[in-house]
Formats: C-alpha cells, sequence, structure tokens
C-alpha cells in the first residue's frame, strides 16, 4: 500500500475521532449545565420555541407580581378607610347619645356645658378622622383627588371638601385606594351649603349652649335637638352607607387575589414544564453522555496511536 496514501486514510478517521469526541463533549458539558442550574434550557439555542415560551411565562409571572403588590396596597389603604368608618359611626352614635340625653329639660347649664364640651372634642376628632391617611401619605377618603387634607376648615369653623367626589373605577385586578368622602362626610345640596356632619353637630352645639330659661327657649332648645339627631341620623346613614362600600372593596381584592394567585401558578406551571429539568431524567442522560464521552476519548486514544504507528513504519 502506499505509504501516502496510508497515512491520508489515518489522518481522515483521525480528524472523524477527533469530530466525534468533540461532540460526545459539547452533549456532556451541557447535560452537566443543566443538573447544575436544575434548567432545561439555559440558553436560547438550547431550544429556540421552548425559551420564547419561557420568557412570554415570566413576562407573565412579573406582571401578576406587580398586580398582587398593588393589591396588598390596595386592601392595606381600604381596610385602614373601612376601621376609620366604623371609628367614627362610633363616635358619631355617641353624639347622637349626648344630644338624646340634652334634650331633657331638666338639665341646668353646667350639665348642659359638659355636653357641649364632649361633643367639641367628637367633632375635633371626627374631623382628624375625615382626613386620616394611608402609609403613603394619601388621604383615604380624598374620592378622585390627590389632596393630603381634602376637609378644610375655614375661620368660622366651616368645614369644606376639596377633593374630587366619586370613585375610581374598578377593573379585575385592582380596587379603589381611597373612597369618596363627599358622600360619606358630607350632606346632599337640599341640606344647605356646606351642609354636613360636621355643620349638623356645629348647630346643635350652638343650641346648646344658647338660652334655656323658659319655655319658648326650651321649646328652641328641644327643636334644634330634634333636628340635630334627625341629621346625625342622615349622617350615620351615609358613614354606614360608605363603610359597606368598603367591605364590597375589601370582598373584591381577596377575590383579585385568588384570581391573580391562580393565573401565577398557571404561569409558573407553562415555565416550568418548558424549563425545568426531570432531575432523574437528566442524570441517566449524563451518564449515558459521560459513557459515550469515554467511548469516544479512547477510540481519539486508539487513532493516535495507529497514526504514530503508520508514521513510524
Amino acid at each position: 500500500m502506499n505509504p501516502i496514501s496510508s497515512r491520508n486514510g489515518t489522518n481522515n478517521s483521525n480528524e472523524t475521532v477527533l469530530a466525534q469526541l468533540t461532540v460526545r463533549k459539547a452533549s456532556l458539558d451541557q447535560s452537566q449545565l443543566a443538573i447544575s442550574t436544575g434548567k432545561r434550557i439555559n440558553k436560547v439555542s438550547d431550544d429556540p420555541v421552548g425559551a420564547a415560551q419561557a420568557e412570554r411565562a415570566m413576562t407573565r409571572i412579573e406582571r401578576i407580581k406587580v398586580d398582587l403588590r398593588a393589591i396588598d396596597l390596595q386592601r392595606s389603604s381600604m381596610t385602614l378607610a373601612e376601621s376609620t368608618l366604623g371609628e367614627s359611626i362610633d363616635d358619631l352614635q355617641r353624639v347622637r347619645e349626648l344630644l338624646v340625653s340634652a334634650s331633657n329639660a331638666t338639665l341646668d347649664t353646667p350639665q348642659r356645658a359638659g355636653i357641649v364640651h364632649e361633643i367639641q372634642s367628637l367633632r375635633h376628632r371626627l374631623l382628624q378622622l375625615a382626613n386620616r391617611q394611608d402609609s403613603n401619605g394619601m388621604a383615604l377618603f380624598g374620592g378622585l383627588g390627590s389632596v393630603a387634607t381634602p376637609f378644610v376648615e375655614d375661620g368660622t369653623g366651616v368645614v369644606s371638601f376639596v377633593g374630587v367626589a366619586g370613585l375610581p373605577a374598578t377593573s379585575d385586578v385592582s380596587v379603589p385606594m381611597a373612597l369618596d368622602g363627599h358622600s360619606a362626610f358630607m350632606f346632599t345640596p337640599d341640606h344647605g351649603p356646606n351642609a354636613s356632619i360636621f355643620k349638623a353637630m356645629d348647630t346643635a352645639i350652638a343650641a346648646l349652649k344658647g338660652p334655656a330659661n323658659n319655655p319658648t327657649t326650651l321649646a328652641a332648645l328641644s327643636g334644634a335637638i330634634s333636628q340635630g339627631i334627625k341629621d346625625i341620623d342622615t349622617g350615620l346613614t351615609q358613614l354606614q352607607t360608605a363603610r359597606g362600600q368598603a367591605g364590597v372593596f375589601l370582598n373584591q381584592s381577596d377575590r383579585m387575589e385568588s384570581l391573580l394567585n391562580a393565573r401565577h401558578d398557571q404561569s409558573e406551571t407553562d415555565r416550568s414544564r418548558v424549563q425545568d429539568l426531570d432531575m432523574a431524567q437528566a442524570i441517566s442522560q449524563m451518564q449515558s453522555h459521560q459513557i459515550a464521552y469515554e467511548i469516544a476519548l479512547k477510540t481519539y486514544a486508539q487513532s493516535r496511536q495507529l497514526s504514530l504507528f503508520n508514521v513510524l513504519n
């Protein structure tokens, strides 16, 4: 046989064996990387279609996480608003009790003065509650507005709502972070300009401070107290309605959270199906690649020995 032809054939055989060895090593490296990361896809070239599916799933998961954080923040604010309305109702109910007791014609001036002092204290607290803010400094009862203090009191003691009446629209992943303070604390226009729970309390306080030392003044006081109780009842109804609305939003937020968690789980399942590794199968595959690589390595070593033998001969 021609020595040159023999050497050329041996070289071609070596190249083939070396190419096989390179392929076996690459397969083994890929298997080892997959096991170390726990992922079937570590780069796009591993599975372009699967990588695209996994990326879309991850995008959905991140968006859902953002929505879940928003829901948690919204629920926190609404929970505070609901409890604040509960406190407001308790205070206003106490005002009603005081007005009922003040209708007793046998009360003397010091006794009525004590009632006035307590109602004034409750009015001050109620205004603070109406302007309460959440942990981010947002007014709980600003409605559609963004002012930090939706209820302002002028120099004459008149309280006005400077927020924006109304509620933002809800979606399947969000609820309002603030309630409509106007519908909760302010009265409808038929009650007069700037009519509100605060004005009803101010009117009752003014009547209790007035004289009540004869039948005429006692009758006027009785009428003022009766109207005050009626107005306070209107205020209680409005606050209870607002509290009920807060409860509706809280229930909605719970349902939304459940929906978002279900979407998150589904998206995670989609991602895992195309990206995560079946560890038992991967270990078995790696062992097969290890054996194939070792065989290729021995074959290559043998071909090198044969090549050296041909050169020597």
